[in-house]
């Protein structure tokens, strides 16, 4: 395939894009209600995105949730799609193909351009549209 990721980081990764863009491991199990935020929905999440290992931006420097709309192409693609497959209160971390991520333009000056990154999300909240 095209991705740049073509396999599993590890054994516990699993590729939720189908096309080998968006790899997803559970650190922490949400709510087993199994609610799943979709397009439209209102999400809070906390994040942090790492490149090589180390945090280049993160909701920890604000100190309060973002607020992201899967779909809405505001956010990564990785992000909002990601985020799709998070149950309330879920903790995971997503190994990110450049075009699920920031694509030419990279996240100066941390990350290069077409570069692997990683996303790790906590969804604190949401409203909205849900699938199971």
């Amino acid at each position: 395939g095209w991705s740049m990721v073509k396999e599993a980081p590890d054994e516990d990764y699993v590729d939720v894009s189908g096309c080998q863009g968006i790899w997803k491991k559970v650190l922490e199990k949400g709510d087993d209600g199994a609610k799943r935020p979709k397009e439209g929905s209102f999400c809070e999440i906390e994040y942090w995105y790492r490149y090589k290992g180390e945090v280049f931006d993160t909701t920890d420097k604000e100190g309060f949730p973002l607020e992201i709309i899967p779909g809405s192409g505001m956010s990564t693609a990785g992000m909002e799609e990601g985020v799709s497959t998070m149950a309330l209160g879920e903790r995971a971390t997503f190994t990110l193909d450049p075009l699920f991520a920031f694509k030419e333009n990279g996240y100066p000056p941390s990350v290069p351009e077409w570069a692997v990154v990683e996303l790790e999300m906590k969804l604190v909240g949401f409203m909205g549209p849900w699938t199971q």
